[in-house]
C-alpha cells in the first residue's frame, strides 16, 4: 500500500472514529447548592441536550435577601456553554450574556458578561455577577428534563 493510501485509510478510520466517541460523552446533568460566608447562597441545576444545548436555572441570593436569577436555553461554545437574553438585561438595547462552565462532579462557574448585564428577575442591588461552585457544592444529577431551581427540583443534597 502507498503512503497516500494509508493516509486515506487512516483518515476514514478516524471520520468513524471521532463521532462515536462524542456521541458517547456523557451529556452533563448537575445540580449545584452552595452557602456563602457573607449570607448569600447560589442554586444552579442543568442538564444538557442531545444537540448540545444546556437547560438551565441559576439564582444569586444576596445577603441582604435579594435575588437575581436567570434560565432557559444555553448554546455550546466550545467546552462551555453561553445564555444570551434580553428579556434578562439589565440596560435597553444590551443583552444579558452569561458564560456557564461545567466541570461535572468538580465544580461550575456561571459569569454574566460584562458583569452587571444579567439583573433579570432581580431584587433591588441583586447581579448574576460571576459565581464559582467547588466541587463540594455538587448535589446530583438534575431531577428533571428542564431543570430549575426551585426547592422542589434541587434534589435531597441541596
Amino acid at each position: 500500500m502507498t503512503s497516500g493510501a494509508w493516509k486515506l485509510a487512516l483518515l476514514a478510520v478516524a471520520a468513524l472514529l471521532i463521532p462515536a466517541a462524542a456521541a458517547a460523552r456523557e451529556r452533563v446533568s448537575v445540580v449545584y447548592c452552595e452557602d456563602f460566608t457573607d449570607g448569600g447562597a447560589a442554586f444552579f441545576a442543568a442538564k444538557e441536550r442531545p444537540d448540545g444545548a444546556l437547560e438551565f436555572s441559576f439564582s444569586n441570593w444576596m445577603p441582604s435577601g435579594n435575588r437575581a436569577s436567570i434560565g432557559g436555553t444555553a448554546q455550546r461554545h466550545g467546552d462551555a456553554w453561553v445564555y444570551r437574553s434580553m428579556e434578562n438585561a439589565s440596560k435597553p438595547g444590551r443583552p444579558c450574556v452569561a458564560h456557564i462552565r461545567v466541570d461535572g462532579k468538580a465544580g461550575a462557574r456561571i459569569t454574566a458578561e460584562p458583569l452587571d448585564a444579567c439583573d433579570g428577575n432581580q431584587g433591588h442591588r441583586a447581579s448574576i455577577g460571576s459565581v464559582d461552585f467547588p466541587a463540594g457544592a455538587y448535589g446530583g444529577p438534575a431531577p428533571n428534563d428542564e431543570p430549575n431551581v426551585n426547592e422542589d427540583d434541587l434534589g435531597p443534597i441541596c
